[in-house]
């Protein structure tokens, strides 16, 4: 194991090293391991090489997706939090492949993912992932919704799951989602589901009540 860690950490950055424009930027985070283990230290997420540098005290070690479970840091360029999760995807071999993809949102029971930005929708098709049918749903850096263990396009998300989804939600939050028009676009199902987790995380809490009465007052996030 160790041997592989070694070489496949050569590997990667020969091949980063071969390119004159290759810079690698290191952020400080975490990283969970597929043992379980949280480890700390400073993070270069390849995503070109579907692969993450971890440098802790002068050493550097490459994790794969195989050995992780997510990964996590502050993007000091752009200020932004970024988790990275691993899930398994079906190819179209019929074998599961581990992948990373960035938690749009993160431990909610309907997850919303999208590949790193250097994959593109041709590259995703050569993965087997699902497309959206709907052309207002198209990006080049895909989205997809991680529901029951599966990736699902947005469009057939909205279309086919949504209104399960709401089904098992408290009553307040039912009478919330089926006030507004279901979204449209890619926008409007992050403002959606993350509006979603919130109501039903306030429903959750003791003492809430079942009903709102205010609930159509409420203002649309879209």
């Amino acid at each position: 194991m160790k041997t592989q860690i070694i070489y496949s950490t050569l590997l990667l950055l020969i091949a980063l090293c071969g390119s004159a424009r290759a810079q690698l930027v290191w952020y400080e985070g975490e990283v969970t391991l597929t043992t379980g283990i949280t480890v700390r230290g400073q993070l270069c997420y390849q995503p070109q090489a579907d692969a993450l540098l971890f440098r802790q005290a002068g050493r550097v070690r490459t994790y794969t997706a195989d050995n992780l479970i997510r990964f996590r840091y502050v993007d000091m360029t752009t200020n932004i939090y970024r988790v990275c999760g691993v899930y398994d995807v079906r190819q179209p071999t019929g074998e599961t492949r581990a992948m990373l993809f960035d938690e749009l949102i993160s431990g909610a029971a309907v997850q919303l993912l999208q590949l790193p930005a250097l994959h593109t929708t041709k590259q995703a098709d050569k993965q087997g992932l699902p497309r959206n049918r709907n052309a207002n749903w198209q990006t080049p850096q895909p989205w997809y919704v991680w529901l029951d263990g599966r990736l699902v396009a947005l469009d057939a998300f909205v279309d086919t799951d949504l209104d399960g989804l709401i089904a098992s939600a408290p009553t307040a939050v039912q009478h919330w989602a089926n006030s507004f028009a279901r979204p449209g676009n890619p926008k409007a199902l992050a403002q959606w589901l993350t509006y979603f987790n919130g109501r039903v995380t306030q429903a959750q809490l003791p003492g809430a009540p079942t009903t709102d009465p205010a609930i159509t007052a409420w203002i649309s996030p879209f």
